[in-house]
C-alpha cells in the first residue's frame, strides 16, 4: 500500500551506458497507481574514465519535452572502478506531481533519463547507470 510515509523506492538499472559514444535516452515507466515521485539520486559504476575536455557528461531526468526538468547532475571526471553517487544537486529530493508535471499538464506515464555525452577532445566514459526513485 502506497503512502507518503512509506514510499515504494526502486533502483532502476539502465545497464552499461557508453556516454563517450554520444547522448542517449531511456525511459522509466511510472508504476500503476502512483501519483507522485521523488528522484533520490543517480549512481554511476564507472567502467571507463569520463573526460570533460570541453563539457562534462551528465545525467538528466525530465518529462519527455524538458530533458532536465526534474534532475540534472554532471558526471565530472569519474575514474574507472569507482562508484559515483550523483546526489549533490538541488533537484534531488524534489517532489514530482505525476498528474500535473507532464507536457501541457497531462499525466506522466514515464520519466525520461538522458545520458549526456561529454564533449571535446576524445569523448569517453562508460558506466553502469542506476536511477533511484521513490514512488508515491
Amino acid at each position: 500500500m502506497k503512502s507518503y510515509d512509506h514510499p515504494i523506492t526502486v533502483s532502476h538499472n539502465l545497464g552499461i551506458v557508453d556516454y563517450g559514444a554520444g547522448s542517449s535516452v531511456q525511459l522509466i515507466p511510472v508504476p500503476p497507481g502512483m501519483s507522485s515521485a521523488r528522484i533520490e539520486f543517480a549512481l554511476l559504476d564507472v567502467d571507463e574514465t569520463f573526460t570533460d575536455d570541453t563539457t562534462e557528461g551528465a545525467v538528466q531526468i525530465g518529462d519527455g519535452t524538458d530533458p532536465d526538468k526534474f534532475f540534472v547532475a554532471s558526471t565530472g571526471v569519474s575514474a574507472i572502478d569507482t562508484a559515483v553517487s550523483l546526489d549533490g544537486v538541488t533537484e534531488a529530493g524534489k517532489f514530482i506531481d505525476l498528474a500535473r508535471d507532464g507536457n501541457g499538464g497531462a499525466a506522466l506515464t514515464f520519466l525520461t533519463v538522458t545520458m549526456v555525452a561529454p564533449t571535446g577532445g576524445t569523448p569517453a566514459g562508460i558506466a553502469n547507470t542506476t536511477i533511484v526513485v521513490s514512488w508515491y
